[in-house]
């Protein structure tokens, strides 16, 4: 398919923007629909079916938001060089259609131009299947959803498939999101935020491990023990007591981690196992082996590390 149509690219180095044109030099059928609350695009209108144009001669995709859009007439000089375009009395009108995405705080601030246009269209060759940081990739970033300082590199895309009767197709995407990529073949974290080089997953993971301890304070485990396990305890002999020590530290170790377990149960339960005769070391023992059943996946710091490093999907990490 891609020998049909020529791909162009080129980028800006010094203002870290691009441009990325598909020319369709004897015209192309098009169709479009318009996404988002704040669209850079030039003629897409014409783009639909009821409009009198029935062909285009290029597609362009660009940085530099809506100063980008000047890269199009760059791309029109091109093909009135050439003659090509929608036929009208006085001479054949070029039909350019596109869409700018938003990189100005992407490096040095700039947008792609006329003559970036024009380039693009002399790089343009057929079974073009350049990507990466190229094109209206070269400023593309994702993983925006603390700013554009914690995103992290996005890009050009393409990607072909042929089906058994011969019908091919064929996506070019800048992919600029603002929030995180992720591989749809197996759930893998691909690129986004990132804090100081530091995966925004991890991070949220670590913080939601800290607030366990206190969502376990929050739900009264010191007043459980003191209240409800404490009486229980008052006068027991050593069975019945190991037996409420261990169950407390199992419902315990589904409200805390194993470190707020610990700290939290072994001095009330320590205190009230000395009135009958129990060593503390004994109820630190008990304690310790309730917060050895990793019952989720947070309690393990080998799962967290692969997860927060990409290393093992969300779905993965649950089921750890």
């Amino acid at each position: 398919m891609l020998d049909y149509f020529k791909i162009g690219n080129v980028e800006s180095k010094t203002n870290s923007t691009g441009v990325t044109v598909i020319l369709a030099e004897n015209g192309a059928v098009g169709g479009v629909s318009v996404r988002g609350s704040a669209p850079a695009t030039r003629e897409t209108d014409l783009l639909k079916s009821e409009n009198a144009v029935d062909k285009v001669n290029a597609i362009f995709l660009s940085g530099g938001s809506a100063f980008g859009l000047d890269s199009a007439s760059g791309i029109v000089q091109y093909l009135a060089e050439k003659g090509l375009g929608y036929a009208t009395s006085a001479m054949p009108v070029p039909i350019v259609c596109g869409a700018s995405l938003y990189d100005l705080d992407y490096k040095n601030a700039g947008f792609p131009d006329k003559e970036l246009g024009y380039k693009a269209c002399l790089n343009a060759k057929p079974n073009n299947f350049e990507s990466g940081n190229v094109g209206a990739g070269c400023g593309a970033t994702v993983g925006k959803v603390l700013g554009s300082m914690s995103a992290s590199k996005g890009g050009l895309g393409v990607a072909t498939f042929a089906f058994d009767d011969g019908v091919e197709m064929c996506a070019i995407v800048a992919v600029n999101a603002f929030g995180d990529i992720y591989d749809f073949r197996n759930g893998q974290k691909v690129s986004g935020t990132v804090v100081n080089g530091v995966s925004i997953d991890i991070i949220l993971v670590v913080c939601g491990c800290m607030l366990i301890g206190t969502a376990g304070a929050a739900a009264g485990i010191k007043e459980f023990i003191t209240v409800i396990v404490a009486p229980l305890l008052q006068g027991g002999n050593t069975v019945v007591f190991v037996a409420v020590a261990w169950l407390s530290g199992v419902i315990a170790n589904m409200l805390m981690t194993p470190l707020a377990l610990m700290t939290t149960l072994t001095i009330p339960l320590a205190q009230i196992g000395q009135t009958i005769g129990i060593d503390p070391v004994v109820v630190a023992y008990i304690l310790s082996h309730t917060a050895d059943y990793v019952l989720f996946p947070y309690e393990s710091t080998s799962f967290l590390i692969m997860y927060g490093l990409g290393m093992m999907s969300m779905k993965q990490f649950v089921k750890a």
